[in-house]
């Protein structure tokens, strides 16, 4: 009936009956709420037949106060958050039943001594708001399992915080700590510990007391080297250093046996060493954002490993040895130096996500086709000018970025990339796009921004999953009518080619949104233009046209018009029954060249239609 995640909780219905799923929609719990909303941190809101309650993450849901059914000395919780407040009423924390207390986001400055009656309270989420300090009666919450106080303004902890002997999970992130709590080394149940976004520059050897520990999240400190005492939480399994300024690996963690995922992004790491290979739990490595110039070939016996992010180091090549690393799933290895890539990259064949734009692969290894569980892949802003032949294999691809290679052209076998949603094809020296382009059924969003094409393919109404088509920058000089047949098309990008006019096909487009047409030859448009009946954004600037035919009435869902740079003689008569229009841009027309003709047409155009703002820019 219920499935633990620390993942994300996202709410799902059918039938008037609520219960929650994970990112990928597999179901976390049964649909038995009458109602539920999204989970802040570790808690969510929900009713069961009209009785309101608080949810953890572990199924567990607690009676809430405030109900119109429930009285205030019936419930188990007490939901106080976003209210504003500065000061929290004794009397409702007199209530010994009391288990969860919600005050975040109020604006408290200290909490009431008489909180320390509560002897029941396992849950209190105390973030954002105001706090100084934390008074020493605080530690006789000794049922307190869960505490937030992230989001304050707490600069220490008292001594009588180590009394605190349930705790299990701490968050203490963006405070004012400038230095390791000490009490908190005392805590022997605690099992996750957030101290991330203050000042803490160094850790002291007492950290070896948090003997339960299995989260440490120190993001955002200040720390340049870590204690040796790191290497005794043997209980460890996440470890979160992004954001300091270690200069080196620490060497300490390789004790930890069950360290799964390590963050050790945006540091000044020059060297992985080689014991690396000791983390036989690991999972996913962050080590993004370092300075990073080679990788130990040991990496490649990480056999646990999924998740490797290099990005944005000086990596100039990577060791064969990597792809023994068979379970890896996600390689970032986007802004390094790299001109190749493993000539055995085919072993990584469980690879689902590959990024490496921002490099300068001159070509791809000839075994680069046998990745064919590959959904994401980034090969944007490299030197290739061609792909292999065999590129089409890719088969499960979903997202494929190509943009800022000087690409002439794709490979037939493209077509064969049914599964392909996304394809980023900006900045490149495409000249014409292959048969096998109009294959790509599943396509959604296309992006051909300056190229060098003069057409379109004339199959492109083929594409009937196609959403988002932009091709501005190129040398279009025409349209081929099937574009008229791209009925799920919601964005039309043709900005900045040499379009003299347009087919009558394009009225077909009915769930066209966004047209951008600006900076091309346009002399009319066709009668059929008014048949665009979902469009919101129209960008017709930069372009000749000396009148707006009749049928331009009938976008009645126009909210924004761009004409200026045209031969427009006098304002369109047919502007002014647009009723939903709310920006329009003007200038640079015959009828408002000068400053004067501007401000007489401004007091004008406020009369006829006061709610649309008006540019002459």
């Amino acid at each position: 009936d219920w499935k633990a995640d620390k993942g994300e909780w996202l709410v799902a219905s059918k039938g008037g009956r609520y219960g929650f799923v994970d990112a990928h929609g597999e179901a976390l719990s049964d649909l038995k709420f009458t109602r539920a909303e999204s989970f802040w941190g570790e808690f969510a809101y929900v009713e069961i037949g009209g009785q309101p309650f608080v949810l953890d993450r572990g199924g567990q849901t607690y009676a809430l106060s405030g109900g119109k059914h429930r009285p205030l000395e019936a419930a188990v919780a007490l939901d106080l958050r976003g209210q504003a407040l500065e000061r929290i009423p004794e009397e409702i924390l007199l209530h010994d039943r009391l288990q969860v207390l919600l005050l975040r986001e109020n604006h408290f400055a200290q909490l009431p001594l008489v909180i320390a009656k509560l002897d029941s309270l396992a849950v209190c989420d105390v973030a954002g708001n105001a706090l100084l300090n934390i008074p020493d009666e605080f530690g006789q919450l000794r049922a307190l399992e869960i505490l937030d106080l992230s989001s304050n303004l707490l600069r220490e902890l008292p001594e009588t915080f180590s009394y605190l002997s349930n705790l299990q999970q701490l968050d203490l992130s963006a405070n004012r700590l400038a230095s390791w709590p000490m009490p908190i080394s005392k805590l022997p149940a605690l099992e996750i510990l957030r101290l991330d976004g203050n000042g803490i520059s160094s850790l002291p050897d007492e950290i070896a007391g948090l003997t339960a520990l299995r989260e440490l999240g120190l993001n955002q400190n200040r720390l340049t080297i870590l204690p040796d005492a790191l290497s005794t939480l043997r209980t460890l399994e996440v470890l979160e250093l992004a954001y300091n300024a270690l200069t080196v690996f620490p060497i300490r963690c390789v004790g930890m046996d069950d360290l799964r995922r390590l963050d050790l992004s945006h540091n000044e790491l020059e060297v992985i060493p080689s014991q690396i290979a000791k983390l036989g739990a690991l999972k996913q490595i962050d080590l993004g954002y370092n300075q990073l110039h080679d990788l130990p070939p040991e990496i490649g016996l990480s056999s646990r490993l999924t998740h490797l992010d290099l990005a944005d180091n000086q990596i100039t090549r990577l060791p064969e040895e990597l792809t023994q690393a068979y379970s890896l799933t996600d390689l970032n290895l986007t802004h390094n130096y790299l001109s190749a890539l493993p000539v055995s990259i085919d072993r990584l064949g469980s690879l689902r996500s590959l990024l490496v734009g921002g490099n300068s692969l001159v070509s791809l290894p000839d075994a680069f086709c046998a990745l064919g569980n590959l959904e994401i892949l980034d090969l944007s802003d490299n030197q290739l000018a061609f792909l292999p032949p065999c590129f089409g294999k890719l088969s499960h691809l979903h997202d494929l970025n190509l943009r800022g290679n000087p690409l002439a052209g794709l490979p037939a076998t493209i077509g064969e990339m049914h599964d392909l949603e996304r394809l980023g094809m900006e900045d490149g020296q495409l000249t014409s796009l292959p048969d096998g382009f109009c294959n790509l059924a599943a396509l959604k969003e296309c992006f051909l921004d300056r190229n060098q094409l003069s057409q379109l393919p004339l199959c492109i109404g083929e594409l009937q999953a196609l959403q988002h088509l932009t091709a501005s920058g190129n040398r279009l000089i025409g349209l081929p009518e099937a574009i008229g047949d791209l009925v799920a098309l919601t964005e039309l990008n043709l900005r900045g080619n040499q379009l003299r006019a347009l087919p009558m096909e394009i009225g077909h487009l009915k769930n066209l949104r966004d047209l951008n047409l600006q900076d091309n030859l346009l002399e009319s448009l066709p009668p059929e233009f008014g048949d665009l009946s979902a469009l919101t954004q129209l960008s017709l600037s930069g372009n000749q046209l000396k009148e707006l035919p009749p049928e331009f009435v009938l976008l009645d869902q126009l909210q924004v018009l761009l004409i200026g740079k045209n031969q427009l003689a006098s304002l369109p008569p047919e502007i002014l029954q647009l009723g939903h229009l709310q920006f329009l841009s003007i200038g640079d027309n015959p009828f408002t060249a000068t400053p004067e003709q501007q401000r007489q047409f401004r007091e004008e155009f406020k009369l006829l239609m006061p709610n649309c703002r008006l540019r002459f820019d």
